[in-house]
């Protein structure tokens, strides 16, 4: 009775389909969701394929062939008359406008951009060449909804959706870099020389990354694609503010063996306002005009990986250092400026780990990752003999210190997809321990570990609509962490698309809060053990929509994000008047809108960018009608290709003055603001011999912005007669050479 059972489900499944055919793309892949329609002589049908880029045919009588239309976001479509009664595999060819790109940041696996639940930002190495950007730092600051803060000793940090940079999380292929200095990553010791492209991702992720992807999480993707053999690079750059940078990369491929070396110095020799515009480092005289308004730097940095890579998964171990020297040299001292004080700033970073990639079946993927961060910043001060420029360390205390901090970590992730492609969904871990070490640290040295568990899940109840809830548990040593979910979700309709989200996210009390302790005859501020986690509550929405035909491609994006953070951990007086420690205290939101059109047509790029946020202050309430401060910011690039070889690229943006307040010291709510400015940077790309030989001259900071004003007593060591911040050097024009073999 069974086997007759089978067979007549079999032959009314026979009777249903007919044949199966298979759409991918142009290197082989399946392409999910596409749309096909049949036009039979008998009826017109419209099927999806499914996450195997399947579709089964249904069976129909009559001809035996049919007018066939393919269609999806970023492929040319494709149309032709096939025969229906035998198995087809067609393939795809990508559009030559791509406004969408491959990502990995929190995906099962790799997936295009225009369907992921999360509002994510790619920025390829097409535009990071474009720029003539040599870190971070350099391609951050053209992006709205970001703002980046200097600090010439800490460095350049970075907030997202109006929040600080501790409330950012950056990795490097999915592991967190460590070391923050005033809870800040110094983006710019983050050099580009092996980074393939830059994914942000805007709003709290901390389901898959844990602590501190409040207001977002930016991820840089190294490269992985070589040339068979041997292959490389050499790169040298010049800017005329006193920039000498040279790196290079060798790699060697063979079957499924792949190892490479990355390296490089990047020199700064500093400068200041009234140094010429074009020059070489010069003997200069031992008076005031050695203190600099941004200080001599010198960088180096090397990498080397290793990839196996067989039919279902690859292993990739890597080994990383960098080292930085920053010097801050001091005045003359008084009557006869025979000798000075100067601070040295050493950063050292070396980084081990590895990455584990498994296919098992069809339908489920192992992905682990395991590193060792240690993050070590040296701090001494020297008595320098202006005569002949000995120096010995000075023996004030308090004059050096060292800081330490070391993370051993492992994440992994089980991930399902179905072929119903209804359900697909994750399992993972994270796994992490740090250690501190340093003279102001409670006893010296100080540890934390947490254990965290995490899940989302996708479902599909329909092929226009994907559902993808989250949570996550986590158990840390010195603190009670927050249990954190989200919801995401996403419609996608014939280039049309709205997303939505509600997220929590948190942010750990660092070890610093936890157990520092620094008294002398200035400070006396104290850590505080009993510290509990910050929480956020993010809302974001989004709406899309995208148009690709032969001749161009348009897309354009609107969205909206509201930020709530309670138990925020702030430095305030304690029970004794002279004594400051951490508390749970403050409270903080942030909310705005985004806008985002880009445009392609024949040799045209351009993008342009808007965004309007506003943030909350807890000291103006019931003083003023509306605690919120808004500033606008706008951003344009052009790039024009010119007989394949050449390519013209211009970059502006407008950051709108920033409106707040602040108590004085009666007690008194006052504006502050900190002044608008525009930047404006070009450049001019030449390429020869297959891209192999490439050439870039260019202008940075044209409009030749260096500090901005700042008024109000947020001016801190001006007090309430406001001051100025650092933000660039003045203009500069660059050079940069490139040989690739």
């Amino acid at each position: 009775m069974r086997v007759v059972f089978v067979i007549v489900l079999l032959g009314l499944l026979g009777g249903l389909y007919a044949q199966q055919w298979t759409v991918l793309d142009d290197k082989g892949q399946p392409l999910p969701f596409a749309t096909v329609q049949l036009q039979h002589p008998t009826s017109t049908t419209a099927l999806l394929t499914d996450r195997q880029g399947v579709v089964h045919l249904p069976k129909l009588s009559g001809s035996d062939t049919a007018r066939v239309r393919i269609t999806y976001v970023g492929f040319m479509p494709y149309e032709e008359s096939l025969s229906i009664r035998t198995d087809q595999t067609i393939r795809l060819q990508p559009s030559p406008y791509q406004l969408d790109q491959v990502v990995v940041t929190a995906q099962y696996q790799p997936i295009r951009s225009d369907q992921v639940v999360h509002q994510m930002k790619v920025i390829d190495r097409q535009q990071i060449e474009a720029l003539g950007a040599v870190n971070v730092r350099d391609v951050l600051r053209q992006q709205v909804n970001v703002r980046i803060g200097q600090d010439n000793i800490l460095g350049s940090s970075v907030g997202l959706q109006g929040l600080s940079g501790q409330n950012v999380k950056i990795l490097i292929d999915g592991v967190p870099v460590v070391g923050r200095l005033n809870g800040n990553i110094d983006i710019s010791q983050l050099n580009l020389n092996n980074i393939e492209r830059i994914e942000v991702v805007e709003g709290p992720m901390a389901v898959n990354y844990g602590t501190d992807a409040l207001a977002g999480t930016i991820n840089l993707i190294t490269r992985t694609d070589e040339e068979e053999g041997f292959s490389g690079a050499v790169n040298a750059y010049y800017e005329s503010v006193g920039q000498y940078n040279v790196d290079g990369r060798l790699s060697y491929q063979q079957g499924p063996h792949q190892i490479r070396l990355t390296g490089g110095r990047n020199y700064f020799d500093g400068w200041r306002s009234d140094h010429a515009f074009w020059g070489y480092p010069q003997q200069r005289p031992a008076d005031n005009s050695r203190v600099l308004n941004w200080d001599p730097k010198m960088q180096y940095f090397g990498r080397i990986d290793y990839r196996y890579q067989w039919k279902k998964g690859f292993i990739a171990p890597y080994v990383e250092h960098f080292d930085e020297v920053i010097t801050n040299r001091g005045f003359p001292r008084p009557p006869y400026g025979l000798t000075a004080f100067d601070d040295t700033y050493q950063t050292d970073r070396t980084n081990a780990g590895w990455q584990w990639q498994q296919q098992l079946g069809q339908q489920h993927r192992f992905q682990m990752v395991a590193a060792f961060n240690r993050f070590e910043r040296i701090k001494n001060s020297w008595r320098t003999d202006l005569t002949n420029l000995e120096r010995t360390l000075s023996s004030s205390p308090g004059d050096q210190d060292t800081s330490r901090f070391q993370v051993w970590m492992s994440r992994g992730q089980w991930s399902r997809e179905t072929d119903s492609a209804r359900w697909s969904y994750e399992l993972g871990y994270e796994f992490n321990v740090e250690q501190a070490v340093g003279a102001r640290m409670d006893e010296g040295v100080q540890w934390q570990y947490d254990l965290a568990a995490f899940s989302t899940a996708e479902w599909r109840p329909f092929s226009q609509l994907t559902i993808r809830p989250g949570l996550r548990y986590t158990y840390n040593s010195a603190y009670r962490a927050p249990i954190i979910p989200s919801l995401h979700l996403l419609w996608r309709e014939e280039g049309f698309t709205i997303r939505a989200s509600y997220a929590q996210g948190f942010r750990a009390p660092t070890l610093k809060e936890l157990y520092f302790r620094f008294e002398d005859i200035n400070h006396n501020i104290i850590g505080n053990s009993e510290l509990r986690a910050e929480y956020a509550h993010n809302v974001q929405v989004q709406l899309g929509w995208k148009r690709i035909s032969d001749q161009s491609g348009y897309q354009v994006k609107v969205s909206g994000f509201y930020n709530d953070i309670t138990d925020l951990i702030t430095l305030a007086q304690s029970g004794r008047s002279d004594q400051f420690t951490y508390t749970n205290i403050g409270v903080f939101r942030s909310l705005g809108t985004q806008l985002s059109f880009e445009w392609q047509r024949d040799q045209w790029q351009t993008q342009v960018q808007a965004a309007y946020i506003g943030q909350y202050h807890p000291e103006a309430v019931d003083r003023v009608a509306n605690p919120y401060a808004f500033a606008p910011q706008v951003s344009a690039q052009l790039q024009y290709t010119l007989h394949d070889n050449w390519q013209l690229a211009g970059f502006w943006q407008f950051n709108g003055a920033i409106p707040g307040f602040a108590l004085n010291r009666n007690d008194e709510v006052v504006a502050t603001r900190v002044a608008a400015f525009h930047t404006v940077d070009c450049t001019i790309t030449g390429q020869w011999w297959g891209n192999r030989l490439q050439w870039q001259i260019g202008g940075k900071n044209l409009l030749d912005v260096q500090n901005i004003q700042i008024t109000g007593p947020t001016g801190g060591v001006h007090g309430g007669g406001g001051g100025s911040q650092s933000m660039n050097w003045g203009r500069s024009i660059f050079t940069r050479i490139s040989w690739q073999w």
